[in-house]
C-alpha cells in the first residue's frame, strides 16, 4: 500500500471507529447539543471536488422520525428508508424506497441521495447538521425547518 492509501485508511479508521467513542450519545438521536429528529433541508454539499447547491425553487428535505425511519424529499422524488445511529454514527440500511420522476435538468439530487446513503457519521455546530460520508466523500449541510 502506498504511502496516500494508508493515510486515507488511517483517517477512515479515525472517523468510524475513535471518534464516535469520544462523543456521548449511545444509540439516541440526540447528540452533542442537537437532535437529529425532525425536518431538515439541504443548505448545500461539499465533496472534495467542488461545493453542491440546491436548484433554487426546488425542495431538498430529509425527515428523521423517532420510529428510526427516513423520509426524503428532493424534487419530484420521495425517498423512504430506515436510518440508524449509535452515537455519532449515522447509517442508512439498503435498500431504500424511492419513486422514479425525472429530476430536474442538472439537478443536484442524485448527488445529494448518494452522499445520504453513504453516511457514516453527523455533527451540530451553529444550529446546523452536517452530515459526513465514507471516506471524506463530502459533507451535506442541512437547516432545521418547522414541521
Amino acid at each position: 500500500m502506498n504511502r496516500s492509501g494508508l493515510l486515507k485508511s488511517l483517517l477512515l479508521l479515525l472517523t468510524m471507529i475513535i471518534m464516535p467513542t469520544l462523543v456521548s450519545g449511545g444509540g439516541n438521536p440526540s447528540l452533542n447539543g442537537g437532535d437529529i429528529l425532525g425536518s431538515w433541508e439541504i443548505l448545500k454539499a461539499v465533496t472534495p471536488k467542488q461545493q453542491i447547491l440546491p436548484l433554487e425553487g426546488q425542495v431538498y428535505q430529509i425527515r428523521f422520525m423517532a420510529d428510526g425511519r427516513i423520509h426524503m424529499k428532493f424534487e419530484n422524488n420521495v425517498i423512504n428508508g430506515k436510518y440508524e445511529t449509535e452515537g455519532a454514527n449515522l447509517r442508512l440500511p439498503q435498500p431504500l424506497m424511492m419513486t422514479m420522476a425525472a429530476w430536474q435538468p442538472d439537478s443536484p439530487a442524485p448527488r445529494f441521495l448518494t452522499l445520504m446513503e453513504n453516511a457514516t457519521n453527523y455533527f451540530f455546530k451553529d444550529e446546523l447538521l452536517y452530515v459526513d460520508t465514507l471516506a471524506d466523500g463530502g459533507t451535506l449541510q442541512l437547516r432545521k425547518v418547522a414541521e
